[in-house]
């Protein structure tokens, strides 16, 4: 009886062995993450206003990716700097700690100009005076991974823009252009702006009056003008004035809409004693930017 049990024995513990031995699992292959590339183009710039179709060499933007659960891969891509520089004619923006995207499905944010500091996205601390004009900037969200390199991101203007022009009209004195200012309700000179979706909250400062440094002019014939970051506050009362001659010559407005992403255009004429507004146009603040990544 034992030797017929043995060999069944012997036969099933190895049989066990082979079975073991086969279902063991072979490693899974890693699926290794790709940095994020990014390009962008914008407009020309007048003085602080980027109205090109690419932000200037040496700028840079901060890239915030995030997943359904707030982080991405478990990693906090939050505010990285990447800045723009040319390689063979090509503006080419890089970072020194860049996004790796891998497999999983993120969302970018984009936000112009960087700031160190900044540690939310969603308040994104942001000013307008007579000092500080900077055109803030914020992108339109667009999912990303390691199959959807080439995701692009649109940047928009977060403020808005005011383009006072002047001619002389039937003034009779010398013209000596000394001050312009602009101001009132409908603006602000800081805020907090979202750069998930491009809305500003917390405005401080409304009603203020922004008299940015120029240089002295006098009146012509010729058609002179500036122009001002504004952060818009929803309300339409504000003013122009033109200090001539020593003397200041005011226009108030009581319908002012001013919007984030578009340039506001008063054209005056300087008549004698007043100011008459011959005209006021709105077109779009032109800018396209776009991110690829990859």
């Amino acid at each position: 009886m034992k030797r017929i049990l043995l060999p069944a024995v012997l036969a099933m513990i190895a049989l066990w062995g082979c079975q073991e031995e086969v279902m063991t699992p072979e490693p899974i292959p890693s699926d290794p993450a790709v940095p994020l590339e990014i390009s962008m183009c914008t407009a020309e710039l007048t003085k602080a206003l980027v109205k090109d179709t690419r932000l200037p060499d040496g700028s840079s933007v901060g890239i915030t990716i995030k997943d359904d659960y707030g982080v991405y891969t478990g990693e906090l891509f939050t505010n990285v700097q990447y800045t723009a520089n040319q390689e063979s004619g090509n503006q080419v923006w890089s970072s020194d700690s860049p996004v790796m995207l891998s497999s999983e499905t993120g969302t970018a944010y984009a936000y112009y100009p960087y700031a160190e500091a900044c540690t939310d996205i969603t308040a994104i601390s942001i000013r307008a005076n007579s000092t500080v004009q900077t055109d803030f900037m914020w992108g339109i969200p667009v999912s990303v991974s390691k199959d959807n390199r080439k995701a692009t991101l649109v940047m928009k203007h977060a403020l808005a823009a005011v383009r006072i022009t002047y001619v002389r009209g039937t003034y009779s004195g010398t013209g000596n252009v000394s001050k312009v200012s602009f101001g009132g309700n409908c603006i602000a000179v800081a805020g907090t702006l979202d750069a998930t979706d491009g809305s500003i909250s917390n405005l401080a400062g409304k009603g203020t009056m922004l008299t940015p440094p120029q240089i002295a002019t006098t009146l012509s014939s010729t058609l002179q003008e500036f122009e001002l970051i504004v952060i818009p506050t929803g309300e339409t009362q504000g003013k122009i004035v033109i200090t001539i001659d020593g003397k200041d010559y005011t226009l108030e407005f009581g319908d002012i809409d001013l919007r984030q992403g578009q340039i506001t255009q008063f054209h005056l004429t300087v008549n004698d004693g007043e100011l008459s507004l011959s005209d006021i146009t709105v077109s779009e603040w032109t800018y396209a930017g776009s991110m690829d990544t990859a």
